[in-house]
């Protein structure tokens, strides 16, 4: 379901506008996301590993639990001439045992 239709059938109406106004709070840091959420200026979408502890203790609320945003791919890049650091083949090694592949 698209998030349009999401917020219609929430808000109970036939169609939602794209508000014209420019935005306010933007950040590609989820801790500062989560701040702002948390200080009630706007609504956000962050990861639930992030949050799970807000919305166990309800300081925040799930608004869409049925509305999941599309998966995305991630690519480790790194050299294969260079010998990697100890510290960084642990954690590719764990992203490939944690994430699915």
């Amino acid at each position: 379901m698209a998030l349009a239709a999401i917020w219609c059938n929430l808000l109970e109406v036939e169609k939602i506008s794209r508000h014209g106004g420019k935005v306010k709070y933007a950040s590609n840091n989820i801790s500062a996301i989560r701040s702002l959420t948390l200080s009630g200026l706007g609504v956000s979408i962050l990861p639930e590993w992030f949050i799970n502890g807000d919305i166990a203790s309800g300081t925040l609320v799930e608004l869409f639990p049925e509305y999941h945003l599309p998966k995305q791919e991630i690519s480790i890049v790194f050299p294969n001439n260079v010998q990697l650091q100890r510290k960084n083949r642990l954690f590719i090694d764990y992203l490939l045992e944690n994430l699915v592949v």
